[in-house]
Protein backbone atom coordinates (compact mmCIF):
# COMPACT_ATOMS: atom_id res chain seq x y z
CA UNK A 1 0.00 0.00 0.00
CA UNK A 2 3.12 2.09 0.89
CA UNK A 3 4.04 2.84 -3.23
CA UNK A 4 0.37 3.11 -4.29
CA UNK A 5 -0.78 5.89 -1.98
CA UNK A 6 2.69 7.49 -2.30
CA UNK A 7 2.58 7.21 -5.74
CA UNK A 8 -0.81 8.75 -6.61
CA UNK A 9 -1.44 11.97 -7.75
CA UNK A 10 -3.26 14.59 -5.93
CA UNK A 11 -6.62 14.30 -7.83
CA UNK A 12 -6.85 10.21 -7.26
CA UNK A 13 -6.47 11.12 -3.26
CA UNK A 14 -8.96 13.49 -3.69
CA UNK A 15 -11.28 11.07 -5.02
CA UNK A 16 -10.55 9.23 -1.60
CA UNK A 17 -12.66 10.05 1.77
CA UNK A 18 -11.70 6.46 3.66
CA UNK A 19 -8.70 4.17 4.21
CA UNK A 20 -9.18 1.02 6.52
CA UNK A 21 -5.78 -0.99 6.25
CA UNK A 22 -3.78 -3.06 7.99
CA UNK A 23 0.22 -2.50 8.43
CA UNK A 24 2.78 -4.66 8.45
CA UNK A 25 6.12 -2.32 9.32
CA UNK A 26 9.63 -4.01 8.62
CA UNK A 27 9.05 -5.18 5.26
CA UNK A 28 9.65 -2.23 2.92
CA UNK A 29 11.90 0.79 3.95
CA UNK A 30 8.68 2.89 5.10
CA UNK A 31 6.31 2.34 8.57
CA UNK A 32 3.07 2.56 9.27
CA UNK A 33 4.02 6.52 10.72
CA UNK A 34 5.37 7.28 7.43
CA UNK A 35 1.96 6.48 5.80
CA UNK A 36 0.52 8.49 8.94
CA UNK A 37 2.31 11.64 7.61
CA UNK A 38 2.02 12.10 4.60
CA UNK A 39 -2.29 11.04 4.53
CA UNK A 40 -2.43 14.16 6.99
CA UNK A 41 -0.30 16.08 5.24
CA UNK A 42 -3.03 15.70 2.44
CA UNK A 43 -5.96 16.46 4.58
CA UNK A 44 -6.94 13.01 6.29
CA UNK A 45 -7.23 12.38 9.78
CA UNK A 46 -5.74 9.47 10.87
CA UNK A 47 -6.09 7.05 13.66
CA UNK A 48 -4.10 3.37 14.64
CA UNK A 49 -4.77 0.43 16.47
CA UNK A 50 -1.74 -1.81 17.23
CA UNK A 51 -1.57 -4.70 17.65
CA UNK A 52 -1.45 -5.85 21.26
CA UNK A 53 0.37 -8.86 20.86
CA UNK A 54 3.13 -8.16 17.50
CA UNK A 55 4.38 -4.22 17.17
CA UNK A 56 5.12 -4.05 14.11
CA UNK A 57 0.62 -4.73 13.07
CA UNK A 58 -1.83 -2.92 13.39
CA UNK A 59 -4.76 -1.40 11.25
CA UNK A 60 -5.05 2.34 10.17
CA UNK A 61 -7.79 4.51 9.74
CA UNK A 62 -8.13 7.60 7.78
CA UNK A 63 -11.12 9.83 6.91
CA UNK A 64 -10.98 13.28 4.64
CA UNK A 65 -10.97 15.96 7.22
CA UNK A 66 -13.87 17.60 5.12
CA UNK A 67 -15.99 14.46 5.16
CA UNK A 68 -18.65 13.14 8.10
Amino acid sequence: EFNVLFEANAETLGRITHICLEYHDGYTRFAHRDLERFLRQRGFAVQTAPNPVHAHLGFLYAHRRDEV
